[in-house]
């Protein structure tokens, strides 16, 4: 099979009812940039995924740059006409650890009796690629951004509706374990939900919400449902927000399927995904909390506040774009879900709680004291341009050298010009 940086994932998709028509194996040939395909194995190789995963696929499968294939098989795979006799030897080896890890979880019972039967759900990770190899003697990956500030997000969220008026829905507040290991806490839920699924409303995930621009926040998900223009509406009526709500910009990143509101999407479940881009700390020892905009954030979860708010109260619940829901829910989920492969431990859940605690969410999701900084920090590297303009040149290199095929956003200022550049002339 060959694929592109812009077919992979539907090539991943396609991998189950390949293997299902009789194949006893699959070779993906990667036709893409060195950078690209770079990115690919760093990405396969974080332990965030595993090819392979034998409950899943029951048949070998293995990724390989094109240009690494014998001339005649490549160029075959080219033309698409692959001669005959050719025969691949695929080996892979696998250490299997059982484990376990904890999600959290609270909840508010909504007022309304017709509707407190349904949910919205808050979601973010609370868990971080923890110790790794060292970069200037510190080996400790803190993770201030990804993802302490959408943890606290959700604890912050937990009070502010605690201490207000309930609303109409039931409230669930939820940090989760093992995104980094391959969305495995939201995955448990998704599979042992303590809530029905199929009366959840909607899923807001906060992921990485404090750094890059100051006025502009990523929604993921914009476009598939009436939960997008419901964030364009709120933020047009609360202008001291100062922020912008846009659409995903990195499609080729296919970030939709690398947080935990993707566990909830496939499920049938209307999602935001509140995201600020990655960065040159981004998986790096130097993702400090004295980076985090708190400020910024802090406007991105009142944003959060208000649009969960109004999914609560509204007398009917968010709608899915039909095309969107047939790509999303249909087609990935239903023709089994191959596009992720993932290690196949499971966080094991408590059972269900008396009532919330936020003193006690706190402490179980990011420690007895809150983030605490008010350090500004524009991105590093400027996708859109290659240069930067609101960091130091030291930055920028750094930035340009992390994670080859995922480079970061861009700066406010470059942002800015694209998004102008986008919009239509009128004569």
């Amino acid at each position: 099979m060959r694929a592109t940086s812009q077919t992979l994932g539907d090539q991943l998709g396609e991998l189950r009812s390949v293997l299902d028509g009789g194949a006893v194996g699959a070779l993906i040939a990667l036709d893409a940039p060195d950078r690209y395909v770079n990115g690919v194995r760093l990405f396969f190789e974080s332990k965030r995924l595993s090819v392979g995963r034998p409950e899943t696929l029951q048949a070998p499968a293995a990724i390989v740059p094109l240009g690494s294939l014998p001339g005649a098989l490549r160029r075959g795979i080219e033309h698409g006409d692959v001669p005959e006799g050719w025969t691949a030897d695929v080996r892979s080896s696998a250490t299997m650890r059982a484990d376990s890890a904890m999600n959290v979880i609270g909840w508010l019972e909504g007022s309304d009796p017709a509707l407190r039967d349904e949910y919205v759900v808050f979601t973010a990770h609370m868990d971080h690629v923890g110790t790794g190899r060292p970069v200037n003697g510190d080996s400790i990956y803190n993770g201030a951004d990804d993802d302490a500030s959408g943890t606290a997000g959700i604890v912050e969220l937990a009070q502010a509706f605690a201490t207000g008026a309930r609303p109409r829905r039931s409230l669930v507040f939820m940090t989760v374990s093992g995104e980094e290991k391959g969305l495995l806490g939201s995955e448990w839920y998704s599979e042992h939900p303590l809530f029905p699924l199929e009366k959840t409303v909607a899923n807001l995930n906060m992921d990485m919400i404090g750094r890059n621009w100051t006025d502009t926040i990523v929604a993921i998900g914009k476009e598939e449902s009436s939960l997008g223009a419901m964030a364009d509406r709120i933020v047009a009526e609360h202008p001291e927000l100062g922020l912008e709500v846009v659409d995903d910009m990195w499609p080729e990143e296919r970030f939709y399927f690398r947080s935990d509101h993707y566990n909830f999407a496939r499920r049938g479940v209307p999602i935001l995904f509140f995201f600020n881009g990655v960065h040159a700390d981004y998986h790096r020892p130097s993702d400090e909390p004295e980076k985090i905009d708190s400020e910024k954030a802090a406007r991105i979860v009142r944003l959060v506040y208000l649009l969960g708010l109004e999914i609560a109260n509204a007398d009917e619940p968010p709608a899915w774009d039909p095309d969107a829901y047939r790509r999303v829910v249909e087609t990935l989920y239903r023709a089994g879900d191959s596009l992720r492969f993932r290690v196949s431990s499971r966080p094991r859940l408590r059972g269900r709680p008396s009532r919330v605690s936020v003193e006690g969410l706190c402490r179980a999701a990011i420690g007895s004291e809150p983030i605490r900084g008010d350090t500004r920090q524009g991105t590093s590297q400027c996708r859109a341009t290659g240069t930067c303009h609101r960091s130091s040149s030291r930055e920028g290199a750094a930035s340009a050298r992390s994670y080859g095929g995922w480079p970061p956003a861009p700066c406010s200022r470059c942002f800015t010009r694209r998004r102008r550049a986008r919009k239509p002339s009128v004569s």
